[in-house]
Protein backbone atom coordinates (compact mmCIF):
# COMPACT_ATOMS: atom_id res chain seq x y z
CA UNK A 1 0.00 0.00 0.00
CA UNK A 2 1.07 3.54 -0.61
CA UNK A 3 -0.54 6.86 0.02
CA UNK A 4 0.23 10.29 1.29
CA UNK A 5 -2.04 12.19 3.69
CA UNK A 6 -0.98 15.69 4.57
CA UNK A 7 -1.05 16.67 8.21
CA UNK A 8 -2.58 19.93 6.99
CA UNK A 9 -5.84 17.98 7.07
CA UNK A 10 -5.48 16.94 10.71
CA UNK A 11 -7.36 19.24 13.08
CA UNK A 12 -6.29 19.13 16.72
CA UNK A 13 -8.21 20.86 19.47
CA UNK A 14 -7.78 20.96 23.24
CA UNK A 15 -5.00 18.38 23.26
CA UNK A 16 -2.18 18.60 25.76
CA UNK A 17 1.05 17.13 24.43
CA UNK A 18 3.69 15.51 26.62
CA UNK A 19 7.41 16.08 26.30
CA UNK A 20 9.86 13.23 25.89
CA UNK A 21 13.02 14.40 27.60
CA UNK A 22 14.35 10.88 28.08
CA UNK A 23 17.61 9.84 26.41
CA UNK A 24 17.72 6.58 24.43
CA UNK A 25 20.94 5.89 22.52
CA UNK A 26 20.77 8.95 20.27
CA UNK A 27 23.93 8.15 18.28
CA UNK A 28 22.91 4.56 17.61
CA UNK A 29 19.40 5.46 16.42
CA UNK A 30 20.57 8.31 14.23
CA UNK A 31 23.27 6.24 12.58
CA UNK A 32 20.80 3.40 12.01
CA UNK A 33 18.40 5.79 10.26
CA UNK A 34 21.15 7.24 8.10
CA UNK A 35 22.59 3.83 7.13
CA UNK A 36 19.26 2.22 6.25
CA UNK A 37 18.41 5.21 4.09
CA UNK A 38 21.82 5.04 2.39
CA UNK A 39 21.38 1.33 1.69
CA UNK A 40 17.74 1.30 0.54
CA UNK A 41 16.57 4.68 -0.77
CA UNK A 42 16.21 4.57 -4.56
CA UNK A 43 16.31 8.18 -5.74
CA UNK A 44 19.69 9.53 -4.65
CA UNK A 45 20.60 9.90 -8.32
CA UNK A 46 17.97 12.64 -8.65
CA UNK A 47 19.17 14.62 -5.65
CA UNK A 48 22.00 17.13 -5.52
CA UNK A 49 23.03 16.18 -1.99
CA UNK A 50 25.97 14.27 -0.56
CA UNK A 51 24.54 11.80 1.97
CA UNK A 52 27.91 11.44 3.69
CA UNK A 53 28.11 15.20 4.16
CA UNK A 54 24.56 15.30 5.51
CA UNK A 55 25.50 12.63 8.02
CA UNK A 56 28.32 14.76 9.39
CA UNK A 57 26.16 17.89 9.47
CA UNK A 58 23.40 16.33 11.57
CA UNK A 59 25.69 14.04 13.56
CA UNK A 60 27.39 17.10 15.07
CA UNK A 61 24.02 18.24 16.42
CA UNK A 62 23.82 15.14 18.63
CA UNK A 63 25.44 14.50 21.99
CA UNK A 64 25.20 11.83 24.70
CA UNK A 65 22.49 13.92 26.36
CA UNK A 66 20.32 14.55 23.29
CA UNK A 67 16.71 13.91 24.32
CA UNK A 68 14.22 11.90 22.31
CA UNK A 69 12.33 15.10 21.42
CA UNK A 70 15.52 16.68 20.12
CA UNK A 71 16.61 13.55 18.27
CA UNK A 72 13.21 13.15 16.60
CA UNK A 73 13.50 16.64 15.11
CA UNK A 74 17.08 15.99 13.95
CA UNK A 75 16.07 12.71 12.31
CA UNK A 76 13.10 14.41 10.69
CA UNK A 77 15.30 17.18 9.33
CA UNK A 78 17.68 14.61 7.84
CA UNK A 79 14.82 12.91 6.01
CA UNK A 80 13.47 16.27 4.81
CA UNK A 81 16.64 16.53 2.72
CA UNK A 82 15.10 13.86 0.46
CA UNK A 83 12.00 15.98 -0.31
CA UNK A 84 9.97 12.82 -0.94
CA UNK A 85 6.26 12.41 -0.17
CA UNK A 86 6.83 8.74 0.57
CA UNK A 87 9.36 9.46 3.30
CA UNK A 88 8.34 10.20 6.88
CA UNK A 89 9.21 9.26 10.47
CA UNK A 90 6.72 8.51 13.25
CA UNK A 91 6.76 7.75 16.96
CA UNK A 92 4.09 6.55 19.35
CA UNK A 93 2.84 8.54 22.30
CA UNK A 94 1.12 11.81 23.05
CA UNK A 95 4.01 13.92 21.79
CA UNK A 96 4.23 16.81 19.37
CA UNK A 97 5.13 16.11 16.69
CA UNK A 98 4.47 12.39 16.31
CA UNK A 99 5.16 12.48 12.57
CA UNK A 100 7.55 14.47 10.40
CA UNK A 101 7.17 14.36 6.62
CA UNK A 102 9.86 14.83 4.04
CA UNK A 103 8.06 16.27 1.02
CA UNK A 104 7.43 19.98 0.67
CA UNK A 105 3.89 21.21 0.06
CA UNK A 106 3.05 21.89 -3.56
CA UNK A 107 0.51 24.22 -5.14
CA UNK A 108 -2.77 22.54 -4.20
CA UNK A 109 -2.07 22.26 -0.48
CA UNK A 110 -0.68 25.77 -0.37
CA UNK A 111 -4.04 26.96 -1.68
CA UNK A 112 -6.32 24.65 0.32
CA UNK A 113 -4.76 24.45 3.77
CA UNK A 114 -7.46 22.89 5.93
CA UNK A 115 -10.11 20.21 5.77
CA UNK A 116 -12.77 22.92 5.53
CA UNK A 117 -10.96 24.40 2.50
CA UNK A 118 -11.02 21.01 0.78
CA UNK A 119 -14.70 20.49 1.59
CA UNK A 120 -15.43 23.98 0.21
CA UNK A 121 -13.48 23.16 -2.95
CA UNK A 122 -15.45 19.94 -3.38
CA UNK A 123 -18.77 21.72 -2.79
CA UNK A 124 -17.97 24.18 -5.60
CA UNK A 125 -17.38 21.25 -7.93
CA UNK A 126 -20.70 19.73 -6.84
CA UNK A 127 -22.53 23.01 -7.44
CA UNK A 128 -21.20 23.35 -10.97
CA UNK A 129 -22.15 19.76 -11.78
CA UNK A 130 -25.65 20.36 -10.41
CA UNK A 131 -26.00 23.49 -12.55
CA UNK A 132 -25.09 21.38 -15.59
CA UNK A 133 -27.82 18.84 -14.89
CA UNK A 134 -25.78 16.14 -13.20
CA UNK A 135 -27.44 13.88 -10.65
CA UNK A 136 -26.37 13.87 -6.98
CA UNK A 137 -23.15 11.94 -6.41
CA UNK A 138 -23.74 8.21 -6.05
CA UNK A 139 -21.26 7.08 -3.40
CA UNK A 140 -18.97 4.18 -4.34
CA UNK A 141 -16.48 4.40 -1.48
CA UNK A 142 -16.90 6.48 1.70
CA UNK A 143 -14.23 9.01 2.67
CA UNK A 144 -10.79 7.37 2.75
CA UNK A 145 -7.63 8.17 4.72
CA UNK A 146 -9.30 11.00 6.65
CA UNK A 147 -9.80 13.17 3.58
CA UNK A 148 -13.42 13.99 4.35
CA UNK A 149 -14.85 13.56 0.83
CA UNK A 150 -16.17 10.34 -0.68
CA UNK A 151 -15.67 8.72 -4.08
CA UNK A 152 -18.63 8.40 -6.42
CA UNK A 153 -20.20 9.16 -9.78
CA UNK A 154 -22.78 11.53 -11.20
CA UNK A 155 -24.69 11.36 -14.48
CA UNK A 156 -26.14 14.01 -16.80
CA UNK A 157 -27.97 13.67 -20.11
CA UNK A 158 -24.70 13.63 -22.06
CA UNK A 159 -21.82 12.94 -19.63
CA UNK A 160 -20.70 10.90 -16.65
CA UNK A 161 -18.53 12.37 -13.89
CA UNK A 162 -16.46 9.99 -11.73
CA UNK A 163 -14.63 11.29 -8.66
CA UNK A 164 -11.99 8.96 -7.16
CA UNK A 165 -10.58 10.34 -3.91
CA UNK A 166 -8.46 7.37 -2.88
CA UNK A 167 -7.22 4.14 -4.43
CA UNK A 168 -8.79 1.87 -1.85
CA UNK A 169 -12.15 0.42 -0.90
CA UNK A 170 -14.14 -2.61 -1.95
CA UNK A 171 -13.22 -4.17 -5.29
CA UNK A 172 -16.77 -5.53 -5.53
CA UNK A 173 -18.22 -2.02 -5.19
CA UNK A 174 -15.74 -0.59 -7.70
CA UNK A 175 -16.61 -3.26 -10.27
CA UNK A 176 -20.35 -2.74 -9.75
CA UNK A 177 -20.00 1.03 -10.12
CA UNK A 178 -17.83 0.79 -13.23
CA UNK A 179 -20.27 -1.60 -14.89
CA UNK A 180 -23.05 0.90 -14.20
CA UNK A 181 -20.92 3.76 -15.56
CA UNK A 182 -19.97 1.86 -18.71
CA UNK A 183 -23.63 0.94 -19.28
CA UNK A 184 -24.66 4.60 -18.81
CA UNK A 185 -22.01 5.73 -21.29
CA UNK A 186 -23.65 3.70 -24.05
CA UNK A 187 -26.16 6.54 -24.41
CA UNK A 188 -23.79 9.37 -23.42
CA UNK A 189 -20.84 11.04 -25.05
CA UNK A 190 -18.03 11.48 -22.56
CA UNK A 191 -16.51 10.69 -19.17
CA UNK A 192 -14.77 13.00 -16.69
CA UNK A 193 -12.58 11.31 -14.08
CA UNK A 194 -11.55 13.57 -11.19
CA UNK A 195 -8.50 12.51 -9.12
CA UNK A 196 -7.43 15.95 -7.90
CA UNK A 197 -8.04 14.94 -4.26
CA UNK A 198 -6.56 11.46 -4.61
CA UNK A 199 -3.53 10.97 -2.34
CA UNK A 200 -3.05 7.34 -3.30
CA UNK A 201 -3.66 3.87 -1.91
CA UNK A 202 -3.21 0.64 -3.87
CA UNK A 203 -2.00 0.49 -7.47
CA UNK A 204 -4.27 -2.50 -8.12
CA UNK A 205 -7.37 -0.43 -7.29
CA UNK A 206 -6.38 2.11 -9.92
CA UNK A 207 -5.86 -0.68 -12.44
CA UNK A 208 -9.34 -1.96 -11.57
CA UNK A 209 -10.89 1.36 -12.56
CA UNK A 210 -8.70 1.57 -15.67
CA UNK A 211 -9.56 -1.88 -17.03
CA UNK A 212 -13.06 -0.63 -17.85
CA UNK A 213 -11.58 2.07 -20.09
CA UNK A 214 -9.80 -0.09 -22.65
CA UNK A 215 -10.93 -2.71 -25.16
CA UNK A 216 -7.54 -4.45 -25.18
CA UNK A 217 -4.84 -5.31 -22.68
CA UNK A 218 -2.58 -2.32 -21.99
CA UNK A 219 0.85 -2.01 -20.42
CA UNK A 220 0.42 0.33 -17.45
CA UNK A 221 3.95 0.84 -16.14
CA UNK A 222 7.31 -0.82 -15.62
CA UNK A 223 9.02 -0.83 -12.23
CA UNK A 224 11.95 -2.28 -10.35
CA UNK A 225 13.32 -2.22 -6.81
CA UNK A 226 16.71 -1.14 -5.54
CA UNK A 227 18.85 -4.02 -4.32
CA UNK A 228 19.95 -3.00 -0.78
CA UNK A 229 23.53 -1.84 -0.28
CA UNK A 230 24.15 -1.68 -4.04
CA UNK A 231 23.49 0.72 -6.89
CA UNK A 232 21.74 -2.09 -8.78
CA UNK A 233 18.03 -2.76 -9.24
CA UNK A 234 15.99 -5.91 -9.72
CA UNK A 235 14.78 -6.88 -13.18
CA UNK A 236 12.03 -4.68 -14.59
CA UNK A 237 8.50 -5.90 -13.97
CA UNK A 238 5.74 -5.12 -16.45
CA UNK A 239 2.26 -4.39 -15.11
CA UNK A 240 -0.59 -4.98 -17.53
CA UNK A 241 -4.15 -3.69 -17.32
CA UNK A 242 -6.38 -6.56 -18.41
CA UNK A 243 -9.46 -5.65 -20.40
CA UNK A 244 -12.96 -6.64 -19.22
CA UNK A 245 -13.77 -8.43 -22.49
CA UNK A 246 -16.60 -6.31 -23.83
CA UNK A 247 -17.57 -4.37 -20.70
CA UNK A 248 -15.47 -1.33 -21.50
CA UNK A 249 -15.82 2.29 -22.55
CA UNK A 250 -13.42 3.64 -25.17
CA UNK A 251 -14.99 7.02 -25.93
CA UNK A 252 -13.66 10.46 -24.91
CA UNK A 253 -12.26 10.72 -21.36
CA UNK A 254 -10.96 13.81 -19.56
CA UNK A 255 -8.82 13.16 -16.48
CA UNK A 256 -8.61 15.97 -13.89
CA UNK A 257 -5.36 16.14 -11.91
CA UNK A 258 -3.53 18.31 -9.37
CA UNK A 259 -0.18 18.12 -7.67
CA UNK A 260 -1.99 16.45 -4.76
CA UNK A 261 -2.64 13.55 -7.16
CA UNK A 262 -0.06 11.26 -5.58
CA UNK A 263 1.35 7.77 -5.33
CA UNK A 264 -1.14 5.17 -6.61
CA UNK A 265 -3.04 8.07 -8.20
CA UNK A 266 0.21 9.11 -9.92
CA UNK A 267 0.38 5.55 -11.28
CA UNK A 268 -3.25 5.66 -12.43
CA UNK A 269 -2.63 8.94 -14.26
CA UNK A 270 0.54 7.55 -15.85
CA UNK A 271 -1.35 4.47 -17.04
CA UNK A 272 -4.22 6.52 -18.51
CA UNK A 273 -1.82 8.92 -20.22
CA UNK A 274 -1.08 6.00 -22.56
CA UNK A 275 -4.73 5.76 -23.65
CA UNK A 276 -5.36 7.61 -26.92
CA UNK A 277 -8.89 8.59 -25.90
CA UNK A 278 -7.75 10.34 -22.67
CA UNK A 279 -6.91 14.03 -22.25
CA UNK A 280 -5.50 15.35 -18.96
CA UNK A 281 -6.59 18.73 -17.58
CA UNK A 282 -5.28 20.46 -14.44
CA UNK A 283 -1.82 20.56 -12.90
CA UNK A 284 0.94 17.99 -13.12
CA UNK A 285 0.56 15.09 -10.70
CA UNK A 286 2.68 14.93 -7.55
CA UNK A 287 5.33 12.66 -9.04
CA UNK A 288 5.85 10.19 -6.18
CA UNK A 289 5.29 6.68 -7.49
CA UNK A 290 7.14 4.15 -5.33
CA UNK A 291 5.53 1.75 -2.90
CA UNK A 292 6.33 2.68 0.71
CA UNK A 293 8.85 0.50 2.56
CA UNK A 294 8.79 0.74 6.38
CA UNK A 295 11.73 0.34 8.75
CA UNK A 296 12.03 0.38 12.55
CA UNK A 297 14.80 1.99 14.59
CA UNK A 298 16.17 0.39 17.78
CA UNK A 299 14.10 2.82 19.88
CA UNK A 300 10.86 1.76 18.16
CA UNK A 301 10.39 4.73 15.84
CA UNK A 302 9.21 3.86 12.34
CA UNK A 303 10.24 5.54 9.13
CA UNK A 304 9.47 5.00 5.46
CA UNK A 305 11.44 5.17 2.23
CA UNK A 306 10.90 4.99 -1.51
CA UNK A 307 12.68 1.90 -2.82
CA UNK A 308 11.23 1.50 -6.33
CA UNK A 309 11.47 3.33 -9.64
CA UNK A 310 8.45 3.48 -11.96
CA UNK A 311 8.62 4.05 -15.73
CA UNK A 312 6.16 4.84 -18.49
CA UNK A 313 5.75 2.53 -21.46
CA UNK A 314 8.54 4.46 -23.22
CA UNK A 315 10.78 4.02 -20.15
CA UNK A 316 10.54 7.60 -18.88
CA UNK A 317 10.85 8.06 -15.12
CA UNK A 318 8.47 10.79 -13.91
CA UNK A 319 9.57 10.77 -10.28
CA UNK A 320 9.35 14.34 -8.92
CA UNK A 321 8.27 15.46 -12.41
CA UNK A 322 4.75 14.09 -12.39
CA UNK A 323 2.44 13.23 -15.25
CA UNK A 324 2.02 16.38 -17.33
CA UNK A 325 -1.44 17.65 -18.34
CA UNK A 326 -2.49 18.32 -21.91
CA UNK A 327 -4.10 21.54 -20.64
CA UNK A 328 -2.48 23.11 -17.57
CA UNK A 329 -4.96 24.94 -15.34
CA UNK A 330 -4.65 25.50 -11.57
CA UNK A 331 -7.30 25.52 -8.90
CA UNK A 332 -6.92 28.42 -6.47
CA UNK A 333 -8.69 29.48 -3.29
CA UNK A 334 -9.50 32.78 -5.00
CA UNK A 335 -11.47 31.06 -7.77
CA UNK A 336 -13.04 28.72 -5.21
CA UNK A 337 -14.35 31.68 -3.18
CA UNK A 338 -15.96 32.96 -6.38
CA UNK A 339 -17.72 29.63 -6.83
CA UNK A 340 -15.58 28.66 -9.80
CA UNK A 341 -13.70 25.51 -10.70
CA UNK A 342 -11.71 26.37 -13.86
CA UNK A 343 -10.37 22.84 -14.25
CA UNK A 344 -13.82 21.27 -14.31
CA UNK A 345 -15.06 24.08 -16.58
CA UNK A 346 -12.28 23.30 -19.06
CA UNK A 347 -13.19 19.61 -19.07
CA UNK A 348 -16.87 20.35 -19.68
CA UNK A 349 -16.00 22.82 -22.42
CA UNK A 350 -13.55 20.44 -24.08
CA UNK A 351 -16.08 17.62 -24.23
CA UNK A 352 -18.88 19.87 -25.50
CA UNK A 353 -16.66 21.15 -28.34
CA UNK A 354 -15.10 17.83 -29.28
CA UNK A 355 -18.06 15.48 -29.02
CA UNK A 356 -20.32 15.25 -32.05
Amino acid sequence: MKFYLSTFFVILTNILFAQDNSVDQPFKNFKNLWEITKDHYCNFDQLKIDWEVRYQYYRHQISDSTTNDELFLICGNLLKELDDRHVWITRKGNYEPTRIESGKERNFLSEFLTMNDVIKFNSVTDSILKSKGFSPLKIIIPSQYGLGVSSGYSISDSLVYLQINGMGGSSVKIKKAMRTIVDSLKSRKGLIIDIRLNGGGYDKKGYLFAKYLTSSDQIAIYKHTRIPKTDEFTSLKKHIIKTTNGQSYTGPVVLLTSDYTLSAADVFALALSNFKNVKIVGNRTGGFFSDVSTYTLPNGWNFTLSTQKYYSINMTNYERIGVQPDYKILNTMQSCKKGEDPVLRKALGFLSKNIK
